[in-house]
This record gives C-alpha cells, structure tokens and sequence, in this order.
C-alpha cells in the first residue's frame, strides 16, 4: 500500500513537471547566466547604453526564460534613460505567460513613483513603499496601533520594485533600502510577490537565529540554483550559516494546494506544521518527510527568533490576498506567536501577502500580528 501510494506521488510530480515544460524556465544554463551577469553588471555600473543592448540580445537569444520580464524591464529603464524606445521589450513579452510580466507592462517610466518618504529606517514599524503598504500604515495609524512617530516609509527603489524574479547573488546590489533597520524592527512590504526580500532582511541578522515562517506556502520551489523570486527564497536563506533552524508553519496540504506545495518540494532541514491532510509527503526515492501538525512542539534552540508572515496562511474569514487563503485561524497565528515570546525575543520580523488595496478584514488581521510581534526588549 505505501508502495503504491510513493509510486502515485511520484506520478503525479512527474507529470507535473510535464505539464509545466512549456512554461517560462531558465534554458541554456551557463550561457544564460552568463549573459544575465554582463547585464546586471552594465546595469549597475550605469551602463545603459550597453545594458539596452544587452537585455535586446538576453530576449532574443532566451525567448522563455524565466527571468525574461526582469530583462525587459531593465531593457524599458535603459531606453528611457538613453532616449530610445522601449517597445520591443513590450513586444517581448506578448507570447510570455508568467510571474513579473504584467509588473513590466503596467510600469509607467514617465510617471515614476511619487509618493513622500517619511521617517527614518530605525523606527520600530518600517513600511517599504510597495503595493499596499502605504495603506496598512494609514490604517494601523488611525486605529492606534501604532503611532506616526514610531513608524517609516521606506523608498525601495525601482529594481526592488520591478525586478520580481532576479538571481539572489545580483539582486542583492539593490539592497541598500533595507540594510541599517533597527533590531527587533517590524518590515512591512505589501503583496506576497515581494516575501522574498524577507530573505535579505534576515542576512542583516548576525546572532544565532531560529526563522519561524508562517506561509500557506513552503517557497522552496526547484528550479535551477540561480532561479530566485517570492516562491523559492527559503532554498537559499536555509543556507545561511547563523541560522540554526528553520520552522514553517501553516503549510496547506489540502487537495490541490498539497500537490502544489509538492511539486516545489519540502525542505527536509525544516520543521513543517501543516494545515491539512497530510501527515507526511513523499520527497523522491522513495522517502517521506513527516510533517507536524499546528499543536506540535516547536523546540527553538535559540534565544533569538525572526518572524516572517506570509499572510495567505490565513483563512478566507481573515484575509484577501492575491495567492489564495490557506486553512489556518487568526487566532492560531496569534497564540503561536505569544507563545514564542515567552522565552524568546524577536529579533526581526516581517509581514506581506495581502491584496493591494488591503479590505477591512485584512487590515484588522494585520493590525493583530504587527501588536503580536513586537519586541518590546529593543
């Protein structure tokens, strides 16, 4: 019977990748990341004249590479600041089905971000000025949750902005707005496309550190060592030396979600609460990973713990997000969290995954994990 039930997960993840072969996906390997690099560096370096050329080629020679849309838009940002059109890089992207594409098209060069920063980025509650998150701080403000003087809008940048999925080892050069928070800071960053930059806001971590990870989702997708985006960036933050464990929780393995969840796989270095069916998942040669439960001990080996909410966990009762609601109450997130606190202190934490224009019952959710994570030691 076991054997049965491995050979029908493996069945099913075999044919998912199947299915999925005609999607966007990195191609050629080293050529590819070869000429990913010469851009990113002409990019950097300000090079715009050469980075336009440079991204023009990227489209022509990888038509479904999954970072095509971060190459169209640094090809879009290099024609505005040369003169040139940008409309081939449009045109690029009409055949393309995938994650970051309509970021590019709907971006206005012209237009711009306007919106005033405010604050320092040493306030305890930091907002970086992505999708929604100037809206939860009005309503964490005027519902006295937090105070103005306490909080900051951050300006991210255009490259955080657009750049949705990105090699880790060169997004990394567009950091700087978020380098310097103060310890024990909460980081408030919008949609769920963005909980990738989590994986940045915990390098600026240097104690030894436990990451707790409440998401809907495992975000420890395969997909070649460099593919890197709000899906796959636990993989390389579980590599992080000073971190001693990582435990994700709110994990849904109910119908589709499990087989969702499967085919981008389930690191077998964490500990996983589940919110479902599944009391353990099959992770290929004929292995299974048992995962916990939400009432399982979760035996932190260190004093200091960093919190990131995803919060698609979260049943539909509580949130609107744009990646589906998982199985898992408010006031499960909430008491999970108050019990750490009792002999750990947070040392960071963040919050994402809500619709951009955030409703009522989301910012009322929201506005109970930010006074839950709070450190109030630092």
């Amino acid at each position: 019977m076991i054997f049965i039930r491995n050979l029908s997960l493996a069945l099913v993840v075999f044919v998912t990748g199947f299915l999925c072969s005609a999607s966007p996906r990195l191609g050629d390997g080293a050529a590819e990341a070869g000429q990913l690099g010469l851009l990113h560096k002409a990019y950097a370096a300000a090079d715009y004249g050469r980075s336009y050329d440079l991204a023009k080629e990227f489209a022509l020679n990888f038509k479904r590479s999954a970072y095509l849309p971060s190459v169209a838009w640094i090809g879009v940002k290099s024609a505005v600041e040369t003169g040139k059109s940008g409309l081939f890089f449009a045109e690029a992207l009409e055949g393309f089905d995938g994650h970051g594409k309509n970021q590019v098209l709907k971006y206005d060069p012209v237009k711009g971000h306007r919106r005033t920063v405010s604050g320092d980025k040493d306030a305890a509650y930091v907002f970086v000025d992505l999708p929604g998150a100037a809206a939860q701080r009005d309503y964490l403000i005027e519902n006295n949750v937090i105070s103005a003087g306490d909080c900051a809008l951050v300006d991210p940048g255009d490259e955080i902005r657009n750049l949705l999925r990105y090699p880790d080892v060169l997004l990394k050069d567009f950091m700087a707005p978020l380098a310097g928070l103060k310890k024990g800071a909460v980081c408030f960053y919008g949609s769920g496309n963005y909980h990738h930059l989590a994986r940045y806001l915990i390098q600026n971590i240097k104690s030894e550190v436990t990451v707790v990870v409440f998401d809907a989702h495992t975000d420890y997708r395969l997909g070649g060592d460099a593919l890197f985006d709000c899906g796959s960036w636990v993989r390389p933050m579980m590599e992080q030396p000073n971190i001693k464990k990582v435990i994700l929780i709110g994990i849904n393995t109910e119908k589709k979600w499990f087989y969702e969840n499967h085919s981008y796989r389930f690191p077998e270095d964490a500990l996983i609460l589940q919110k479902g069916d599944a009391p353990s998942v099959y992770t290929g040669k004929f292995r299974r990973l048992r995962l916990g439960n939400m009432e399982s001990p979760l035996n932190i080996p260190t004093k200091d713990v960093y919190i990131s909410v995803d919060m698609d966990l979260l049943e539909e009762a509580y949130a609107t997000t744009d990646w589906g609601n998982g199985k898992v109450s408010l006031d499960q997130v909430v008491s999970i969290i108050e019990s750490i606190k009792k002999e750990h202190r947070i040392v960071g934490s963040d919050i994402c995954g809500l619709a951009d224009e955030p409703d009522a019952k989301s910012l009322r959710s929201l506005a109970r994990i930010a006074l839950a994570v709070k450190e109030d030691i630092f």
